[in-house]
């Protein structure tokens, strides 16, 4: 990453520079450049030369100036030419390559620091001074998202998340594997759920129209302090996971609007199947066909309405009273009534749920 930033300073600076510039590693290996030329001959007496940091020297017809934080250099600049103006055009060129540095640097520092804290890395007694540290804010809201591809494509996604968030300060993006992005955001008191979602949309239509990727993005509750990311991080997973079970409609997944399925998620799955030996005293739900099921979706859509439902389902009423006598009879639960209601409805969410044995985080 650090090689892609100092090569987009240089193609900004190069419509004000007049001859070719460059900067290697302590290696002698050409980082970035507005030249094609090879400078592997010179890379030894550049480094040999070079033995401070942000020292203009002359070197076989070029200025060279080093960049370091320890005082070893680190990096090379290099200047065709030795008067006045490549020197001068040298040293700009490695002060502003040198912030970068310091800034790319510190921004990875702080960077590792969280994803250590969500991988569960970092004792809880550290937080703190290495919060400090790293001139972070502990006691700040925030709030995670995993995005999760589901479609591979040939463009790596974190490359197009970065650009979309080209000046990340107190956010932090990062790859967990090939497949999952984790985006950490940093919000206020008067961040709305709905902000967050439109976000989350933002992203996936960003991915989907830039590499025609399909993703998944998962939301945690917002957070108090940094000891609390970890447990954020599990929570946009599990939302991801419980949404495969009962939202596999949705591509935006929040923690805070699962309902019953998150409680669900967290059953034991023995106390599952026996919640459904109890409540079903009668067939089970594989008794019911297509078009008891699909009936049975519209009228709990359609909070218990047997009229609206029938207009609905274009049935007459009568039709859609008998089907309803039909799952009394199969399963014992009358579905005009709310508690029945509400048991049977949890139960297909069991039953779903138990089908899909989901992975547990």
């Amino acid at each position: 990453m650090i090689k892609k930033t100092f090569q987009s300073v240089i193609n900004q600076m190069d419509a004000f520079l007049t001859s070719p510039v460059g900067v290697m590693d302590c290696e002698g290996f050409v980082l970035a450049t507005n030249a094609s030329e090879n400078m592997t001959e010179y890379s030894d007496i550049f480094l040999s030369t070079v033995n401070d940091s942000l020292e203009i020297h002359s070197c076989r017809g070029y200025s060279v100036c080093g960049i370091s934080k320890t005082g070893k250099p680190e990096y090379i600049v290099y200047v065709r030419g030795t008067d006045d103006e490549s020197k001068r055009n040298c040293m700009m060129l490695a002060v502003s390559l040198s912030n970068i540095r310091l800034f790319y640097d510190d921004k990875y520092d702080k960077t590792t620091f969280v994803k250590n804290i969500i991988s569960d890395n970092t004792l809880p007694l550290d937080l703190h001074q290495r919060a400090r540290e790293l001139h972070m804010d502990f006691d700040t809201k925030r709030v995670v998202f995993v995005v999760k591809v589901t479609q591979p494509s040939d463009v790596a996604a974190i490359d197009i998340f970065m650009g979309m968030f080209p000046e990340l300060d107190r956010d932090f993006v990062f790859a967990m594997d090939e497949s999952t992005i984790v985006f950490i955001k940093e919000i206020d008191n008067d961040t709305t759920e709905t902000e967050l979602e439109n976000l989350a949309q933002t992203i996936i239509d960003t991915l989907n129209s830039e590499a025609m990727m399909n993703v998944l993005v998962g939301i945690s509750t917002p957070t108090e302090n940094l000891n609390m990311l970890a447990s954020a991080y599990k929570e946009a997973q599990v939302a991801l996971e419980i949404g495969k079970v009962f939202e596999n409609d949705k591509y935006i997944l929040s923690y805070k609007s699962l309902g019953v399925g998150r409680l669900i998620y967290h059953l034991p799955t023995r106390l599952c199947q026996l919640f459904l030996q109890e409540v079903l005293t009668k067939k089970g739900l594989d008794a019911l066909d297509d078009e008891i099921i699909t009936t049975i979706f519209e009228f709990f859509k359609n909070d218990l309405n047997v009229s609206e439902t029938a207009r609905k389902l274009y049935i007459h009423r009568n039709t859609l009273v008998y089907r309803l006598d039909k799952v009394l009879k199969t399963i014992g639960l009358d579905l005009r009534k709310f508690d029945d209601a509400v048991v049977f409805k949890v139960a297909m969410m069991v039953n779903q749920y138990l089908t899909s044995n989901p992975m547990k985080i």
